[in-house]
């Protein structure tokens, strides 16, 4: 019963963030993006970006699984919102900073699809997306 609490929690969670985030996208509001997402972390992880950005990429996942004992679903509410701050930092037309985003969500996607037994598309997009923007010119 916990953990169906648990997901619950995250699903709903996650819907309310993500409905913000597409608002703030639609204004164009990139700093309105940015602290609702630090917000959403530091809510679901007890981390805020700052810290996860912080963080090395080569150890971006020992840290969060290992060190912080996060759960599957934290780290993909990691990733998800890192993928959001990309999105932010290009709207803000600061490339270098959504690029970190963007490789910091990468290597989590990849990370969840090697640990998960199931494949989701949407992860496969969010990979898709961000190895076209990475990708060097």
């Amino acid at each position: 019963m916990e953990r169906k609490d648990y997901l619950m929690r995250y699903i709903e969670q996650l819907g309310i963030v993500l409905a913000a985030l597409l608002g703030f996208r639609k204004k164009g509001d990139s700093s309105g993006g940015l602290e609702a997402i630090d917000e959403a972390l530091k809510e679901m992880t007890g981390m805020d970006s700052q810290v996860v950005n912080a963080i090395h990429e080569d150890l971006l996942v020992t840290e969060l699984t290992v060190r912080q004992n996060l759960l599957p679903d934290q780290v993909r509410f990691i990733a998800e919102m890192l993928f959001w701050e990309g999105e932010f930092y290009g709207i803000g037309n600061t490339k270098e900073e959504a690029i970190h985003r963007y490789r910091k969500a990468y290597l989590l996607y990849r990370y969840l699809n090697e640990k998960e037994k199931t494949w989701s598309q949407e992860r496969a997009d969010r990979m898709h997306y961000i190895e076209s923007f990475i990708r060097p010119q």
